[in-house]
This record gives structure tokens, sequence and C-alpha cells, in this order.
């Protein structure tokens, strides 16, 4: 009998505590991130049709996901930039932003260094900060489409840039529910409010 009470007090315990039963509030395990990035174009009055105002999709271009904003990485590490200098009479240069590790990423994934080859040196430095971070690297497909491997909860950025258009995106991502759909565009990039608006 003192068993059968003992045993009754705890399925209530569990029952009210809610032990016995999946929560809906816990977050997934897993979330997957699908985007798909694109850039807004518009034709002038003197085209055929006038103003006429379309997307083209960022293909074949690498996106990273990482686990901490770059930018903020950067702003840390107080890196100078090695393509500006400073106009206030002591000739030090600038601090390097994500812009400019985002185009020595991309000379360096190219392979080509060309005219950009100053930004070797600071590629180097700026990778020992930036490339812990980098969870993956995704190639968009022919229109502009690409998925992550799945994560789980918590606080991502996808990083990656609209070569040769200005258009670069450092976007803060929340892996909160099973799957993330999302759009980078001109409204959600860098350049947010000068090309897009």
């Amino acid at each position: 009998m003192r068993y059968s009470k003992v045993l009754l007090t705890c399925s209530i315990i569990i029952i009210f505590t809610g032990l016995g039963f999946p929560q809906q509030n816990r977050l997934p395990a897993n979330c997957t991130i699908t985007f798909q990035a694109r850039v807004f174009v518009q034709w002038g009055p003197d085209a055929i049709p006038p103003n006429r105002k379309f997307y083209i999709p960022i293909s074949r271009r690498s996106f990273y996901l990482m686990d901490s904003d770059p930018a903020a990485l950067l702003e840390k590490a107080a890196l100078e930039d090695p393509g500006t200098q400073s106009y206030s009479g002591n000739n030090k240069r600038q601090p390097a932003g994500l812009g400019t590790y985002l185009t020595a990423l991309d000379a360096k994934e190219e392979g080509f260094w060309g005219g950009t080859r100053y930004l070797e040196d600071f590629y180097r430095k700026a990778a020992k900060i930036i490339d812990p971070h980098i969870l993956q690297r995704v190639e968009t497909d022919r229109e502009g489409k690409a998925v992550f491997a799945p994560v789980g909860p918590g606080t991502y950025f996808i990083v990656g840039r609209a070569v040769p258009r200005p258009e670069a995106w450092n976007l803060k991502v929340e892996a909160n529910s099973s799957s993330i759909h999302l759009v980078l565009d001109g409204k959600n990039s860098l350049t947010a409010g000068v090309i897009d608006k």
C-alpha cells in the first residue's frame, strides 16, 4: 500500500511538472537554414521596356555561416585597413572593416590577388581571427539558392558578397525553429537603404 502511494505521488509530480511529456517551448535540436541571394536591378527610362525593375540571382558565390559577428571580431582586433589612410595628418591607416575582409576573402578563394595583393598580408592576419568562427561554407546555385547543413539552436551570421555588385551581407539569424528560409537582397545587406529602398 505504501509503495502504491509513493508511485502515485511520483506520477502526479511528473505529470504536473511536464517531465513526462515533450515541452512545446523547447528549442529544436537542429535547424536548417535555407536562403536565396539576389540583387535589385532597374533599367532606366531609355531602356526597352522603360523603367523595368527586376531581381537577378547571386549565383556561384560563396556564403559563410559563422558563430560570431565578423565585423565585431575585426573591430575588437583593430587591424589596420591596408587600402586606406587617414587624412588626420598622422598618416595612420583606418581600422579594417568587414568589406575589406570580404574583398580579401574573395581574392583568396579565386586564387588571384592581382591589384589586391596588398590585401594578402591583411588576410593572413584577419583569417587567424575570423576563420575559427566559420562553421560552414556553401556556394549558391544558378538561382542564388543554398542550404546550410542543420545547426543547433543559437545565434549565427550569414556572411557573403555579391561580386561584382556592391552588396554584401552580415545577416544575424536566430536558429529557433526547425527551418528558416531567408531572402538576402539589398534590403538586408550592409548597403541597405542605399541600393534597395
